[in-house]
């Protein structure tokens, strides 16, 4: 089994400053913009490298407190997830990271990541990606 950690592009200035990749899209609370669309070529590229290896994806998820954005991306995710598989991607498991918001080394507690709230509460996008499981 390889894992494939799905983390959001990083543009690097002239003077070794990161940001989000493209300059203009849309970032989350890292400072980093999700790019999904990115999902399909990845674990095409993975899988024509480790040929008859199973693959599992992980870091699904935005860091926002919008989850109207974290469902659009979600949906999406999902989505290229399915379609790598009907494409014949040997993949065997697709994980979002974290499930529960935390602290988080860089951003302390101002990155919401999970689908659950510190207190342990369902955001309304948990339930949608639930519904998606097998």
């Amino acid at each position: 089994l390889i894992g494939v950690q799905f983390a959001p592009p990083v543009s690097i200035d002239a003077d070794g400053s990161f940001g989000p990749y493209p300059a203009d899209a849309r970032a989350d609370a890292t400072g980093l913009a999700p790019h999904p669309e990115a999902l399909p070529p990845l674990l095409h590229r993975v899988a024509e490298a480790v040929p008859g290896r199973s693959l599992a994806v992980s870091l699904l998820g935005v860091a926002t407190d919008d989850d109207d954005w974290r469902h659009e991306l979600l949906t999406a995710q999902v989505g290229f997830v399915r379609e790598a598989v009907d494409d014949g991607v040997p993949l065997v498991g697709a994980f979002f990271e974290p499930g529960i918001d935390g602290y988080e080394p860089a951003t302390g507690f101002g990155a919401p990541r999970g689908l659950l709230d510190r207190d342990r509460r369902p955001k309304p996008s948990a339930q949608w990606f639930f519904d998606q499981l097998p």
